[in-house]
This record gives C-alpha cells, sequence and structure tokens, in this order.
C-alpha cells in the first residue's frame, strides 16, 4: 500500500482487507456501509468487485438507507464493510441482525467501533439525546454509546462468530510503516 491514508483505522482496515481478506484478488461483492473516500476510490474501480454504498445521509452513498432496515435480499454479499458506524445507531443490535441477514452463508461483517479499552462494558443511556449532552456523555454528539471491551460478546449475539483482530499483534513490519498503533477490528463471519 503506497497511499497515504489520513486516519489511522482506514490504514489498518485496508491492510486487513488487502492482506488478509485479499479482496482485490477475488471475486466479490460488497455491501461498504458509510464508504469512506479513500478505500472507496479503490474498491469501486476494481473488475472483481461488485461494490454498493449505502449511508443514511451521505450522498456520496450509491443508496440512502438506513442498517437497521437494509432493503437488500437475505444472502447477497459475500462482504459486508462497516466502519465506526454502530456506535451512531440507537439500535445497533437490529443494525447487527441486518448484516446477518445480508451475508451469505460463510459471509463475512468486517466491523470497527472505537472501543474504550479500560471499559468493561458498552455505556449506553437513551434518555441522552441533546448533541450537547451526548458529546458530555460519549465523547461525540452523535454518538449514543461508548463501546467497551465486550462488543465482540455484541456481533456474536446478533448472529456472528467473532475474531477480533487487534492491530498490534498483526503485521508488525507494515504497521510500524504505516504508523498504525492501537485500533482493534472484528472480523464476523456468520454463524450458519
Amino acid at each position: 500500500m503506497s497511499r497515504v491514508w489520513l486516519l489511522e483505522r482506514h490504514r489498518f482496515l485496508w491492510l486487513y482487507l488487502e492482506d488478509h481478506l485479499h479482496l482485490t484478488q477475488r471475486r466479490s461483492k460488497i455491501l461498504h456501509v458509510a464508504p469512506e473516500l479513500p478505500i472507496r476510490s479503490i474498491l469501486s474501480r476494481l473488475p472483481n468487485i461488485s461494490y454498493a454504498t449505502i449511508d443514511l445521509y451521505d450522498p456520496g452513498a450509491a443508496q440512502q438507507m438506513d442498517l437497521t432496515d437494509l432493503a437488500f435480499d437475505s444472502e447477497m454479499f459475500d462482504v459486508i464493510i462497516c466502519s465506526h458506524v454502530l456506535e451512531h445507531i440507537e439500535n445497533d443490535y437490529s443494525a447487527m441482525q441486518e448484516m446477518a441477514r445480508v451475508l451469505r452463508p460463510k459471509g463475512r461483517a468486517i466491523v470497527l467501533v472505537p472501543v474504550d479499552p479500560k471499559r468493561d462494558s458498552t455505556y449506553e443511556d437513551a434518555s441522552i439525546t441533546a448533541p450537547s449532552e451526548r458529546l458530555i456523555a460519549f465523547g461525540h454528539p452523535y454518538h449514543v454509546r461508548i463501546c467497551g471491551n465486550d462488543y465482540a460478546n455484541r456481533l456474536a449475539d446478533a448472529g456472528f462468530q467473532v475474531s477480533k483482530i487487534l492491530s498490534t499483534s498483526l503485521m508488525p513490519h507494515r504497521r510500524r510503516i504505516q504508523r498504525i498503533n492501537k485500533t482493534i477490528l472484528y472480523d464476523c463471519k456468520r454463524s450458519t
């Protein structure tokens, strides 16, 4: 990867997609939720990729769609990429279930959320609705939770076999070159 990436999570995500899933080398039908421009610009041009993008608000996505109510047939995608989205969705469990529904058997959802490693359990409070209060409670005006170390369990409860991938245990030489420190990625295989 010789590209310049602005955010560490984009660099880590791309290294994982390229080096571990080998997405650039195989045919795949991909759903990219809230597609990040650096990754979208690469995947959308690959001839071996059938590429769909959704976002509830961003007009840069091909379709405006709610992740908790996907307008796709079941078992439609080989891979779903969902980076830094679920912490914005009040009913993240419904979003996770929808992702599991539209994945083909043995399909994979690659999920990133900001995790507070000092927090054992995810903190959320549905009574906090004002952006200024969410900023204080969750560290961002549009977040509805602070994800804790239990987030893999939440994904498993929605129907995934979850592998928690730590950037520090992966790709030591490439990780240093790309300045990737501590980032977590969940590689979620559909259970059935």
